[in-house]
This record gives C-alpha cells, structure tokens and sequence, in this order.
C-alpha cells in the first residue's frame, strides 16, 4: 500500500503490536481504556470518511458553477437566467444532497452500534463501503457535468473549477472509494 515500509530484526514489545485485524474491526487494545466511540470505529468502515472529501470539493466546485453563471452572459442572455443552467444547479445540487445523506447515514448507523456496545460486522461494514463509494461516484459525475457546464474558462489552470475536477477524480482513484 502507500504506506508500507519493513524492517528487519527489530524487537517490539508486545504491548506496542496492533494486529490488522484489530484495527480494522475497531477491537485495538487502546479500544478498552479510551471510551469514545471514534477509537472504535473499524478501519473497514471507515471509508466514508474518504468519500466525504469528493462530496466536500463537489459542493465548492457546485458554488464555483454559480458563481460563474451569475457573472458570465451567453449572447446577451446572461448564464443565470437559462433553463439548462438552472436545471444543472438544481441537479447537481440534488445529486450532492443524496450522496451526502447518503453516507450520514451509514456512519451514523455504525456510531448507533458502536454505542450499543456492538462491534460492526461483515454487513455493516459493506454497506458503509457500498455507500461510500456510491458517494464518491456521485460526486464525480456531478464534478463531470458541472464541468462540461463551464465553457472555455474553466480549462485554464486559475480557474478553480479545474482544479475541483482533479480533486474530486484522484479522491475516486483511492481503493476505499474506487
């Protein structure tokens, strides 16, 4: 992964291990004197946390898109005032809005287990993964119609509405959301 190193003949007291499996079923042993149901959230279920990212930048890039429309005219008909800008707005907006809830929802269901003292499993854990990457997905494709939205100026590399697009498209390459 991104972050593996190794090393060789090096002496770790017990106390200091964290298995794989303990971190990615919220079970370490910092689970037993640390109370916060954060520390327990399982590592497997976690990936809502990343699909929060593209969803974040897509509702910037969103404001951007309106910010744009309002200052910029086509043909003497500024942007704001047409049908299909609007319909992009509302539809992006929309879009952003489920894919948001979305994953409020999977991460407050996981935080109600854990409060009831109950470990996630294999199904909790899928669907926090499933919802995640359907979060992400959506951000993307609103990111892609916002885009194909934008016109000409939104290809140079000061226009913020790029550099959203970027974002959003290499926070979908990670493997939690992919």
């Amino acid at each position: 992964g991104s972050k593996t190193f190794t090393m060789d003949e090096v002496f770790v007291p017990p106390h200091r291990i964290l298995t794989g499996d303990d971190h990615n079923d919220g079970t370490g042993p910092g689970t037993k004197v640390n109370p916060e149901l954060t520390y327990r959230f399982p590592r497997r279920g976690a990936f809502i946390a990343l699909a929060s990212v593209p969803v974040g930048v897509g509702y910037t890039m969103l404001e951007d898109f309106v910010a744009l429309a309002t200052d910029s005219g086509k043909r003497g008909k500024r942007a704001e005032q047409s049908y299909a800008t609007a319909l992009r707005i509302a539809e992006s907006r929309a879009d952003l809005d489920a894919a948001r809830l979305s994953a409020v929802e999977a991460a407050r269901g996981t935080m109600d287990m854990l409060a009831r003292g109950d470990t996630p499993g294999f199904e909790r854990r899928t669907l926090n993964s499933l919802k995640s990457a359907y979060a992400a997905m959506v951000a993307a494709r609103t990111a892609d119609r916002i885009f194909a939205a934008s016109g000409g100026k939104a290809n140079f590399l000061s226009n913020r509405l790029q550099r959203s697009l970027l974002d959003i498209h290499a926070a979908n390459a990670h493997v939690a959301v992919a």
